[in-house]
């Protein structure tokens, strides 16, 4: 079973961590008000992290909602929407390349996902 490793804490109570062994994105936690807040922060730097965390928990603080739509959510979503719409060949064929596409990027925050270019 894999271990979730803190690798910061910042004074904020913002704790950093990485799931299992994938090295590809941090995941924050904190709480405000006694909810708690755990989240990919779609970045493989402490500092790109540490960014994304700070302005969710400021908005928590200021009573915000944070929501979270993760790439799997969507993709979920959108098959929704596309299985009625497409020839079942194509709905297949939509469903083996989003396997592939939740490999890479799984539970992120779709805010974080961004053009490389």
């Amino acid at each position: 079973m894999a271990v979730n490793k803190i690798i910061h804490k910042d004074i904020q109570g913002i704790s950093y961590y990485r799931r299992g062994t994938k090295k590809d994105a941090i995941y924050a936690y904190f709480r405000v008000g006694g909810k708690s807040y755990r989240f990919s922060t779609g970045k493989a730097s402490l500092s790109e992290a540490s960014r994304v965390a700070h302005k969710k928990h400021h908005l928590a603080e200021k009573g915000r909602e944070v929501k979270t739509v993760t790439f799997r959510k969507l993709l979920r979503k959108y098959l929704e929407f596309k299985k009625s719409r497409v020839r079942p060949t194509t709905y297949n064929d939509y469903v083996k390349v989003s396997r592939y596409l939740l490999e890479y990027f799984g539970d992120r925050d779709i805010s974080t996902i961004k053009d490389k270019t």
